[in-house]
């Protein structure tokens, strides 16, 4: 399994843009954008991220899909977040139903959306975002990101290598 990468610049929401565009793109397509003008989380909460120093991509799905299965598709995307960060000396744990925290402060936040006609789904989209160089997030908002933790300003590129393979690996093995 390859994904399909599509990245930009400037998106307003990259699930936004996989929901409009999810006829045209192949199953298992990425699409990732630097920045997001309205980035969102659960319940429609804006997700905050500086333009170009975060994780913000969405996964597409639309092949072989049912509840259960959509189900072990978000478990295996929450558990490829923590093992990637480990490898990078961050201890993360999952915060059901959809984030990853290191103490008592969000690291990551995943969006699942579907689109179930009937019993069928036609797809399903996992929005994620992923705190790697920001150090600074607005009053009363408790995030943290992989550089405030590690003094350390990682190579956003090398990150997002690093959990894509961590997340096809995960999945190859749910396809088989």
């Amino acid at each position: 399994m390859n994904f399909d990468i599509k990245a930009f610049d400037i998106l307003d929401s990259t699930s936004d843009y996989v929901k409009q565009n999810y006829r045209t793109l192949t199953d298992f397509s990425i699409v990732r954008a630097h920045y997001q003008t309205r980035g969102r989380g659960q319940f429609q909460r804006r997700w905050e991220s500086d333009d170009g120093k975060n994780l913000l991509f969405s996964l597409l799905i639309k092949r072989g899909l049912n509840a259960q299965v959509i189900k072990s598709y978000e478990r295996a995307t929450l558990d490829a977040i923590v093992m990637m960060l480990s490898g990078y000396g961050v201890s993360a744990r999952i915060k059901l139903p959809n984030d990853i925290y290191v103490d008592d402060k969000k690291i990551a936040g995943m969006l699942i959306e579907t689109r179930q006609i009937e019993e069928i789904y036609e797809y399903l989209i996992i929005g994620i975002g992923l705190n790697v160089r920001q150090t600074s997030f607005s009053d009363g908002l408790m995030a943290t990101s992989m550089t405030s933790l590690t003094n350390i300003e990682f190579d956003l590129e090398k990150v997002f290598l690093d959990l894509v393979e961590e997340i096809e690996h995960r999945f190859v093995s749910l396809r088989k």
